[in-house]
């Protein structure tokens, strides 16, 4: 009996190390500059919403990285740009 009993407390000694070493190492994660620089992205949403950048953000998420530029038109509309940081594209739909 009292040999089962160390067995069970050594067996689940190693699960809950195991358990512990396998939740506390972080993924590899890999980021990269941007492609395209702030002014570069000011720029591009300056001219597509055709107003003036009052706020620029460099976001990142799972599927890339993309600046979000806040433009206020002339008629204080205040638009949202959202560029990808690597192609200088603009993203169409929500994020």
């Amino acid at each position: 009996m009292k040999t089962f009993l160390t067995t069970v407390t050594l067996i689940g000694t190693m699960t809950i190390a195991s358990l512990t070493q396998a939740n506390t190492t972080a993924p590899h994660v890999s980021i990269q500059s941007p492609a395209i620089s702030i002014e570069k992205a000011i720029a591009i949403a300056q001219k597509t919403a055709s107003g003036k950048a009052v706020e620029v953000e460099l976001e990142r998420e799972h599927f890339g990285q993309f600046w979000e530029v806040k433009v206020i038109q002339p008629n204080g509309l205040e638009i949202k740009v959202v560029i990808d940081a690597q192609s200088g594209q603009l993203f169409h739909g929500s994020l």
